[in-house]
């Protein structure tokens, strides 16, 4: 089944600051911004700020199974939020996805945003040149395919494995690249002891 995105989400836009965004160990709330992504795109909430907001921000709160889109920049990328810290908002440049049916999980909506056919797509609707933008209204109108929630799960599950599966690629290549390192170091020196000897 074939959905525009804003039938199956509410989207709204991330907390918008009336000014740059004070840290403040002793703040009460939490901001997720691009920093505390890494180079996979996987967010870290021990590197989240602390601050105090310059404006009602009830509204602004997000829960678990939000999704999460990067709207500006030339890498944009969708990201489903998994029990998020209490009191935690995002960076204004991310629209927050809140979805409203319960037979559509939030992290089959990440991995659909994030597929290339989507991406050629979502680049095609974005203005500016400099930090180029994702209109909301051509956003909400992005149409999304909807499989039965069985399908949905088997595309979550084979996608977790596919990341597991690399990360224990990239384990293994470095700890193959120590030991390959270790062993030439050691040929090097034993043949260094024999000439002196």
């Amino acid at each position: 089944m074939k959905m525009k995105l804003k039938d199956i989400v509410n989207i709204q836009i991330g907390y918008q600051a009336r000014s740059r965004i004070e840290p403040n160990p002793r703040g009460h709330y939490f901001i997720i911004q691009i920093k505390d992504f890494n180079g996979k795109r996987e967010l870290d909430y021990q590197t989240l700020t602390k601050f105090n907001p310059d404006r009602d921000i009830e509204r602004y709160l997000l829960h678990d199974k939000d999704v999460l889109f990067l709207s500006r920049g030339h890498k944009n990328f969708g990201y489903a939020l998994s029990k998020p810290p209490v009191n935690t908002v995002v960076a204004g440049y991310f629209y927050v996805l809140r979805l409203k049916q319960p037979e559509i999980e939030s992290e089959y909506v990440a991995w659909y945003i994030n597929q290339p056919p989507i991406q050629a797509k979502l680049q095609s609707l974005a203005s500016g040149t400099n930090i180029p933008l994702i209109p909301k209204s051509g956003f909400e109108n992005l149409e999304i395919v909807i499989p039965p929630l069985e399908i949905q799960n088997k595309i979550i599950y084979l996608s977790k494995l596919l990341k597991k599966e690399r990360e224990l690629q990239e384990k293994l290549s470095t700890q193959l690249d120590q030991l390959v390192c270790a062993i030439s170091f050691k040929i090097v020196m034993k043949n260094e002891d024999k000439k002196e000897s």
